[in-house]
């Protein structure tokens, strides 16, 4: 048994004022990132999206899902190109292939992590 986990330690952190008074202030500050409906992060300052900050899940014919974590791993293992990738993510359309044939049949973004603050 791991006696070092936070939520097993008897013996309680304690912190300093210095320490307490710099959350609080970083607890009250305003947020630097914004997430949106689909879990992407935008950097508020410059308005700009972080890269991989949500997953791609691929719902297949035959009921299997996968898991990829960006656009380009998802296109290249469905065989198709990234733009079909965006395009399906955005529309919700089955993903099909050059020849017509339905390879995955919805692909969706999912969040990478979800807001600790309930809205």
């Amino acid at each position: 048994m791991n006696n070092n986990r936070l939520s097993t330690n008897p013996n309680p952190i304690i912190l300093d004022d210095i320490t307490k008074s710099e959350l609080n202030n970083l607890i009250k500050s305003d947020p630097l990132i914004n997430i949106d409906s689909e879990g992407r992060a935008m950097v508020i300052s410059e308005k700009k999206y972080i890269r991989s900050t949500y997953i791609i899940k691929v719902y297949f014919l035959n009921g299997s899902i996968n898991y990829f974590t960006n656009g380009i791993s998802c296109a290249k293992s469905l065989h198709v190109s990234n733009n079909t990738i965006t395009s399906r993510l955005n529309d919700g359309k089955p993903v099909k292939n050059k020849e017509g044939v339905v390879v995955a049949q919805c692909i969706k973004r999912i969040k990478v992590y979800s807001s600790l603050k309930s809205s």
